[in-house]
């Protein structure tokens, strides 16, 4: 790559990173392009140049975030794991990934912000993401049913993993009800992660005898 394409890449990248601290900071409707700029020591001319709209750097700053985040190469990385163990990583990774405070949290942090008030923009720009990490999901929870659940069975698990992490995630209240605090501690989201695990699994035992399924 000669230096000048790497000159552009590299403003780029840094538009990227320094736009998903500020959308996770202040939100969409309240970041300007101006902010942005600023931070990322650019020109508005930079941001229309490689993204040719607010709403488009956004959208680009959701996949990249995503892409950053342990969640998003997870399958892989555990896949010679025992299937439980499997299960685990999967809800355990979530689970840190949103309570996170540090980098690999930004993703999650701005959906959080963001779905209130922009829900068609963020499931636009994160379904297909979305829609393949369940894929992925759903195939480990079939194989942990014995490969016996089909269908209704295989999405309600796999949307109960994600649903209910992000309920607790969004809502202050549900936060303080189950840990009595709004900001729980690693001890207390090993908890949870365990007893999401166990849930999980004694649903998927249960169901796979279910004729319906």
């Amino acid at each position: 790559m000669n230096q000048d394409l790497q000159e552009k890449k590299d403003i780029r990248d840094r538009i990227i990173e320094v736009a998903g601290e500020i959308f996770a900071e202040k939100g969409y409707q309240n970041t300007t392009v101006r902010d942005i700029c600023q931070k990322a020591n650019t020109y508005q001319l930079s941001i229309n140049y490689h993204f040719g709209s607010k709403e488009n750097l956004f959208k680009e700053v959701l996949l990249k975030t995503y892409q950053d985040t342990l969640e998003a190469n997870l399958i892989e990385r555990i896949k010679d794991l025992p299937l439980e163990k499997q299960l685990e990583e999967i809800i355990a990774t979530r689970v840190k990934s949103i309570f996170s405070k540090g980098r690999d949290g930004i993703h999650f942090r701005i959906i959080l912000k963001e779905i209130p008030q922009n829900y068609n923009l963020v499931v636009e720009t994160m379904r297909n993401p979305l829609l393949n990490y369940l894929e992925e999901v759903k195939k480990v929870i079939w194989n942990l049913s014995d490969r016996k659940l089909h269908d209704f069975g295989l999405n309600y698990c796999a949307s109960l993993i994600v649903s209910h992490i992000a309920v607790l995630s969004m809502h202050e209240k549900a936060r303080v009800l189950l840990f009595d605090t709004k900001n729980p501690d690693e001890k207390q989201l090993e908890k949870f992660i365990n007893y999401t695990k166990n849930f999980v699994l004694a649903g998927i035992e249960k169901m796979k005898h279910e004729d319906i399924l």
